[in-house]
């Protein structure tokens, strides 16, 4: 899945330093390896795994790609 609500997310986490990753990955029930590598272009996120990260960050304002 890549696509420009992918890369919404990726830029958004990206200026958002101080989110922890880690603690985002785990949340989301992915593996921190995982996300690290979506942000560093290695690999997309499948759609629920997407799914599941988006979930975690509407917490703490992130507005999904669709809702802006």
């Amino acid at each position: 899945m890549t696509s420009y609500a992918e890369n919404h997310l990726k830029q958004w986490l990206i200026n958002h330093e101080c989110i922890n990753l880690a603690c985002v990955a785990k949340a989301a029930n992915l593996n921190h390896r995982d996300l690290s590598y979506f942000l560093n272009n290695k690999r997309n996120l499948k759609i629920d795994e997407y799914f599941n990260v988006i979930k975690i960050l509407e917490n703490y304002g992130f507005v999904p790609l669709n809702d802006e």
